[in-house]
């Protein structure tokens, strides 16, 4: 596999993208919020009892950070990236996106990627990859040299062909990768796409999503269970309480770009792991 990201050739952009992109009615500042979360609360009912699955979540997410989210099981880190995709309502606060009031989902400067790969079984890779295309009215002729160019970037060429159960559980994560970003989104809010891979193929993964980060620089929110993973990936790491979910500590992370599997013996890493782990374990 080559070293060197293809250049990604942008999908074509709607009015607002254009705005986005070029920094119009926002901050010149490369350091604008992306995402915002003001005082956000979430809370269920169940018959006669409610559970309070989110409370006063407040975070700024900056232009092409990578930020991920860790917690127990149960702490609301998926509930939170769900009210964010607009998949959930919050119960009171305010959600942006670019400025914009998270209302609903489906927005075209959002890109999602699951805990599972959630492919269609009688698409191919290539017509999994345009699912997205298709939503939003693209052209083909308009959005095949991007998919040309997501198909080398996520080594899948040669695969555009093959059905999901023809490919491997981490290829099947990249045709999901591929498809979030075939519409050349600003955000990608990602589940715990990792979550059910083996550890050496998990790993494999890790390095890969960097490199495709670092290739197609968006804003990305990750939620993982995986301490060392958050670490590895992120630029920083909110650290969320047991439920009712609130944002414990945000953890800056001092490893440089590009990464690479030998920091993770590093001391900063290390040390950044250590800390992610005295956070989780003094909490009752």
């Amino acid at each position: 596999m080559s070293s060197r990201a293809p250049v990604l050739p942008a999908a074509p952009r709607s009015p607002a993208q254009d705005d986005v992109a070029s920094g119009r009615g926002t901050s010149s500042d490369a350091g604008r919020v992306v995402i915002s979360c003001d005082d956000v609360h979430k809370l269920y009912l169940a018959g006669r009892r409610s559970v309070y699955a989110l409370k006063a979540i407040s975070l700024a997410v900056r232009e092409r950070e990578f930020v991920s989210i860790v917690g127990r099981s149960g702490c609301g880190k998926s509930t939170l990236l769900h009210c964010i995709a607009g998949l959930l309502p919050a119960s009171h606060g305010e959600i942006s996106i670019n400025g914009e009031r998270v209302e609903r989902p489906g927005r075209r400067d959002v890109g999602l990627v699951f805990q599972t790969s959630a492919l269609l079984r009688w698409r191919t890779t290539r017509e999994n990859i345009l699912l997205p295309a298709e939503m939003f009215g693209l052209s083909r002729e308009s959005i095949e040299p991007r998919v040309r160019a997501l198909l080398k970037l996520t080594a899948l060429d040669g695969f555009e062909h093959h059905y999901p159960n023809q490919l491997s559980g981490g290829m099947q994560q990249r045709v999901a990768i591929a498809r979030a970003l075939v519409h050349d989104p600003s955000v990608l809010l990602m589940d715990e796409p990792f979550g059910a891979l083996d550890a050496q193929t998990r790993e494999t993964m890790n390095v890969e999503l960097m490199r495709i980060w670092e290739a197609t620089p968006k804003t990305v929110l990750f939620v993982t269970h995986d301490l060392q993973e958050a670490a590895f990936l992120s630029n920083r790491v909110v650290v969320m309480t047991s439920a009712p979910g609130s944002i414990q500590e945000i953890v800056e992370v001092p490893l440089p770009h590009p990464r690479r599997l030998d920091m993770l013996y590093s001391g900063a890493f290390v040390e950044t792991v250590k800390r992610l782990r005295e956070l989780l374990a003094c909490q009752r």
